[in-house]
């Protein structure tokens, strides 16, 4: 018994030596990396006390970071196997969509339980025997929703399922006569069974939505469509079309469904889009309102007793549909449309600060630099703005038998005279990582910045 506790040991003992010796190979393999820095234009000194924080992970198991001075081109790493660096920027005042109508309902598959959807793919069926469509063979029909449905069913994701009835009761819009979707059965049998079935948007599905954003006492919802806000009949709803306000419960921090209430009425008549955020710190709830002009507005709101606006900011001018996008920090926000604009926060209101030509709107064969949607971080000196995306594309091989991923950064520095320098970072993850067991694809990117450098 001794001589196998001995044994056992010993094994656990050169168990225990490979894997820290795996360990420090692949994080030996794992240091030596190469970077191509490109300026594009402007010098690099223009970003002194610049820090571009980068971090990715390699087969989600090594992970890797890196602090660069934009100015000076040093560089700090750090490497860490199978506990995760990130650099990601926080921007919790991001609205979700909290709610769903009509098409947004089916396809979400939060109404395949639904009477009315029973009785959609039953007749379906019958109507496919009588087609003579065989034990193998589809069908399909368009169905408009008005058949059905008269108000737009919905799907209150965001909020706890005891409230969704009084939710939907509240926001009671009734089904445009023109709203359609595609609907198919295959396998039917007698009685309007059928082995599967299937749903699919066409150019006439209306889209209709709630956005949501959480505030700390209350959530703030407004509409978003695809289709004009006009075309719907909102005055169903108690209060009409506006902006509402859905109370947390102070002992469970959960929604209320019972104090729904419209605190800020608007014209959809005379809108394109509401886009909701909130400060970081939950104090202010930012409502962007672009009019059918294209002009968008910002309208500041107390989020703790909402009412008329705290003040209301010129954003843009005829951006007509022109993405908004939107980035939150602690003493500033940034909006993008076809310039950029950066607000500053002192914790109670909202002042302009820079206002800029957007930089990277096309590259030269008129495609667009990088999508909404790629990993970005904003920075915020006071005078200087700093903007870095990040982008993650495929290299093949001359043959095309082969892959590896490509991490791409574009950092930008600008002021009110414009853009003081632009230039491309190029990290080489995979360079000296050939060999590492399960080293393959790049996950997890994400990249932050900020003014001060962090002793590189």
């Amino acid at each position: 018994m001794r001589r196998a506790l001995c044994s056992l040991s010993a094994l656990l003992i050169l168990a225990l030596s490979l894997l820290i010796a795996g360990n420090a190979a692949l994080s030996g393999r794992a240091a030596a990396f190469s970077a191509e820095t490109e300026p594009l234009s402007g010098s690099p000194s223009a970003a002194e006390g610049l820090t571009l924080s980068l971090s990715a992970s390699l087969a989600s198991q090594l992970y890797w970071g890196a602090d660069y001075s934009v100015g000076s081109g040093g560089f700090d790493t750090r490497f860490s196997y199978g506990e995760a660096i990130d650099c990601r920027d926080d921007s919790s005042g991001r609205s979700i969509y909290g709610a769903e109508f009509g098409a947004g309902t089916f396809f979400s598959g939060s109404l395949s339980d639904n009477d009315a959807v029973d009785s959609i793919f039953s007749g379906l069926a019958e109507r496919a025997l009588a087609a003579g469509a065989g034990r193998y063979e589809d069908y399909s029909e368009t169905i408009y929703l008005a058949d059905y449905f008269d108000y737009y069913p919905v799907d209150a994701h965001a909020i706890p399922s005891s409230e969704r009835e009084g939710f939907a009761e509240f926001f009671r819009v009734p089904v445009l006569p023109g709203d359609s979707i595609d609907v198919s059965v295959s396998g039917v049998t007698p009685g309007g069974g059928a082995s599967s079935r299937g749903m699919s948007s066409n150019d006439n599905t209306v889209y209709l939505a709630l956005q949501s954003v959480e505030t700390g006492t209350a959530d703030y919802l407004a509409f978003d469509s695809s289709n004009p806000l006009a075309d719907f009949d909102f005055s169903h709803i108690p209060g009409g079309f506006g902006i509402y306000r859905l109370p947390h419960d102070l002992d469970t921090g959960l929604p209320v469904s019972a104090g729904l209430e419209c605190v800020y009425p608007l014209d959809p008549s005379q809108l394109y889009s509401v886009y909701l955020h909130s400060t970081n710190d939950g104090k202010l709830l930012l409502a962007a309102v672009q009019s059918l002009s294209g002009d968008i507005e910002l309208y500041v709101f107390d989020a703790a007793s909402p009412g008329e606006p705290l003040q209301v900011l010129p954003l843009f001018s005829s951006a007509g549909d022109s993405y908004l996008s939107v980035h939150f920090y602690d003493g500033f926000l940034v909006y993008i449309c076809d310039e950029v604009l950066v607000l500053e926060y002192d914790g109670s209101a909202l002042s302009p600060a820079l206002r800029a030509p957007y930089p990277w709107e096309q590259s030269q064969d008129g495609e667009a630099l990088f999508y909404y949607g790629s990993e970005s971080s904003f920075a915020w000196d006071g005078r200087r703005l700093a903007i870095a995306w990040l982008d993650v594309d495929y290299l093949y091989s001359d043959d095309h038998l082969s892959r590896r991923d490509s991490l791409s950064l574009r950092v930008c520095v600008l002021d009110s005279s414009g853009v003081l320098y632009d230039g491309l970072l190029s990290p080489d993850l995979l360079a000296n990582n050939r060999g590492a067991a399960g080293v393959s694809d790049i996950y997890n990117c994400a990249c932050s910045l900020s003014f001060g450098e962090v002793g590189i």
